[in-house]
């Protein structure tokens, strides 16, 4: 899988989470910057 390092950190495509996590996830409507996420909670 291809993923983005920067220094220290790895960041792995939301794409791949949502398969193995229940995340859920979308752009804000006011801020096109932001990445609203959401996890349900057990």
């Amino acid at each position: 899988m291809e993923c983005k390092k920067d220094d220290n950190e790895v960041y792995v495509p939301f794409s791949f989470i949502h398969k193995y996590f229940e995340v859920y996830g979308k752009m804000s409507d006011v801020d096109d910057s932001k990445f609203i996420w959401l996890h349900s909670n057990p």
